[in-house]
């Protein structure tokens, strides 16, 4: 029992140490700083993202804008990019046309599925015959 007090005793003697010396207050306030570090971190990825988004739909209304004012002949440059634009729409048309024919087959079945399980015990002694072998 005597050994016990003794180790506690240092144990807590320790503690009374390391709190004086300021460890425990240094580990805390690297703790905080490298939290504060992380959040900022943080908002400045999300701020990246929206400011990227806003360059992409800025990027899309000139080029936009672009087409419009230059719909039939395009300058030499751009001939290849309009094309690709075209291919691009009429994969798009198609796309959507046999999305709305596959949610037309679902509506008319009325999109539910029926699935005949079987009794618990049916189940239980199919799993045991083909443990079995059988």
């Amino acid at each position: 029992m005597s050994n016990y007090r003794d180790t506690l005793n240092n144990l807590v003697g320790r503690a009374r140490e390391l709190a004086g010396s300021g460890a425990v207050r240094d580990v805390y306030e690297k703790g905080v700083s490298r939290t504060k570090s992380y959040a900022r971190m943080a908002k400045l990825a999300l701020s990246i993202k929206e400011d990227s988004d806003a360059l992409q739909k800025l990027y899309a209304e000139i080029g936009r804008l672009f087409v419009e004012q230059n719909p039939i002949a395009p300058d030499e440059a751009y001939t290849d990019l309009f094309a690709r634009a075209q291919g691009l729409r009429g994969l798009i048309e198609q796309k959507r046309r046999e999305m709305d024919d596959l949610k037309a087959d679902v509506g008319t079945d009325g999109g539910d599925i029926e699935v005949e399980i079987g009794s618990f015990e049916d189940i239980v002694n199919a799993t045991e015959d083909e443990g079995k072998g059988e």
